[in-house]
């Protein structure tokens, strides 16, 4: 089984892909061009199995919460793949992504995301569910204060871009393990490849319809073009 895996719920993503559940290559993608680079990445991974897109039976694809355009422009590429090849197409939320690589049996994770505009993206898993850890405290969009009030107990690892941006709340959190460094502190394509040959992809119309975890309303709002007749 061939599945190819897409992220970029941050400002650097990544394109993977795994062959019978064995990671095959993983492709990093910077800020500035990371949403233009899916498709070359992806199909030189391919190339270098001697393959093309034809022979992957699954598309993984993070679907947040995360970076508004980030999430839209990988699900959409994600869904016409599938529409093209008849790939079976895997979600997994963003915050599990991140929370897999540390979720040992019984060990809890927390994950706290800078969702700017002074909120993280928080949720607490627990590794006792396979293939992917389960959801103990579940995703929500909140102040960096709140989401750290709730770490009670203190969890064993404690992950995401939200530390640093907001150190004042979390540099109290008694974890055993802090993970808020690059490259660890963004979601990785290579372990969504992995996983998701584990999980079953939707069917066709829930994949037509599936649409990214925002978590909360956009900031942008639309705006009424002013009629230039009207004085």
């Amino acid at each position: 089984m061939i599945v190819l895996a897409i992220d970029t719920s941050h400002r650097v993503g990544s394109v993977a892909l795994a062959v019978d559940g064995v990671a095959a290559g993983e492709v990093r993608l910077d800020d500035a061009g990371r949403m233009a680079a899916i498709g070359p990445a992806a199909a030189m991974l391919l190339a270098a199995r001697g393959a093309s897109f034809d022979a992957v039976d699954r598309v993984a694809v993070s679907i947040g919460p995360g970076r508004f355009t980030g999430l839209r422009v990988a699900l959409a590429w994600a869904k016409g793949l599938v529409a093209a090849t008849g790939a079976g197409l895997v979600p997994v939320g963003t915050l599990e992504l991140l929370a897999l690589p540390h979720a040992d049996t019984g060990a809890r994770v927390a994950v706290a995301v800078d969702a700017r505009r002074g909120e993280v993206y928080g949720a607490v898993f627990e590794g006792a569910a396979a293939p992917l850890p389960r959801a103990v405290v579940a995703p929500r969009a909140e102040s960096p204060d709140a989401f750290a009030a709730r770490l009670d107990p203190p969890p064993d690892t404690l992950v995401g871009t939200g530390l640093r941006a907001y150190p004042e709340a979390f540099d109290a959190v008694e974890a055993r393990r802090r993970v808020d460094a690059p490259p660890a502190v963004f979601p990785s394509a290579r372990v969504l490849a992995m996983v998701a040959g584990h999980l079953d992809p939707l069917g066709a119309a829930a994949a037509r319809t599936l649409e990214p975890d925002y978590r909360r309303a956009s900031a942008a709002r639309p705006q009424r073009l002013r009629d230039p007749r009207v004085r």
